[in-house]
């Protein structure tokens, strides 16, 4: 009888397909590879906060939109990897999901740090808007209607 692969979770639905524990290892390169891009972005991220013309909010809002979306799969691999646990066989089964999980935790910690890094940011310039705003209003001559 021919095993069933079952397709990656959809991420807009509540019910999750799982995936067969043959593809860890292309997983686990995946999320090696996210975690790297996540760090490339969050040093980005740090090179760009001195530089606030360049830091707009679009900018902001498209970086965090990608973060989210990546949040969502790497908290389903990790879904994931908590099912696998079930199935593991072998020690090295073991081993392998174990730092499949760890990875995942990992980029989710990752994520999570650029998201509140741009939170900042967005606060950042509100805060500046505001002051901005508080300055001309300085500026501005008082008109008495009394």
């Amino acid at each position: 009888m021919k095993k069933k692969n079952r397709p990656v979770k959809n991420l807009h639905c509540n019910n999750l397909d799982w995936q067969p524990i043959s593809r860890l290892q292309e997983l686990t390169a995946s999320v090696d590879d996210a975690i790297k891009d996540a760090k490339a972005h969050e040093q980005l991220l740090v090179d760009l906060s001195s530089q606030p013309a360049r830091f707009d909010a679009r900018s902001i809002n498209m970086v965090k939109s990608l973060n989210l979306e990546q949040l969502e799969i790497a908290q389903s691999y990790l879904e994931e990897g908590e099912h696998w646990k079930s199935e593991v066989r072998t020690m090295e089964e073991h081993f392998d999901v174990t730092l499949f999980l760890i990875q995942c935790r990992k980029l989710i910690a990752q994520l999570s740090n650029s998201n509140l890094m741009l939170i900042e940011r967005m606060c950042i310039s509100v805060n500046e808007v505001i002051i901005i705003d508080d300055l001309k209003d300085a500026e501005r001559p008082k008109i008495s209607l009394g």
